[in-house]
């Protein structure tokens, strides 16, 4: 999953679907990438039950995937040898690690820009009377 969020929305958009969310909770981020799902995602999906309308008005507020992989490993060269070093052993002595994720979480957060998190647009069966400044 390395940092695709697409799966948590995706469970989150059937919890609501299905009327398991509050209605005044607060709508998770739109994570980029929701209007291009892969095949697994899109299995989750059907075995969730998800109506195709939402998935489509949620992709709406998605940015594209970017593939910053090029951006991570020129950034690679800015650690201290010393940090890189104890990636190193880390990889070595736990290789169970997920460790190029946490490393991925570190440049993502180190070279994040603040970007106002996305909203979608109402979907269908989603909308609610009692809480009308719910952003859906």
């Amino acid at each position: 999953m390395l940092g695709d969020y697409r799966w948590s929305y995706l469970a989150w958009l059937s919890a609501a679907q299905r009327g398991e969310v509050d209605e005044c909770a607060k709508e998770p981020s739109v994570p980029p990438g929701l209007a291009t799902l892969t095949i697994a995602q899109e299995a989750l999906a059907n075995l969730l039950r998800l109506e195709p309308s939402s998935i489509r008005a949620a992709a709406e507020g998605s940015a594209p995937l970017k593939d910053d992989s090029g951006a991570a490993k020129a950034w690679l060269k800015k650690p201290s040898l010393r940090e890189k070093d104890h990636w190193l052993t880390r990889a070595i002595s736990e290789p169970q690690l997920a460790l190029g994720q946490e490393i991925l979480t570190k440049f993502r957060k180190a070279t994040s820009r603040g970007v106002a998190p996305q909203r979608h647009r109402e979907a269908p069966g989603l909308s609610s009377p009692t809480c009308p400044s719910r952003l859906v």
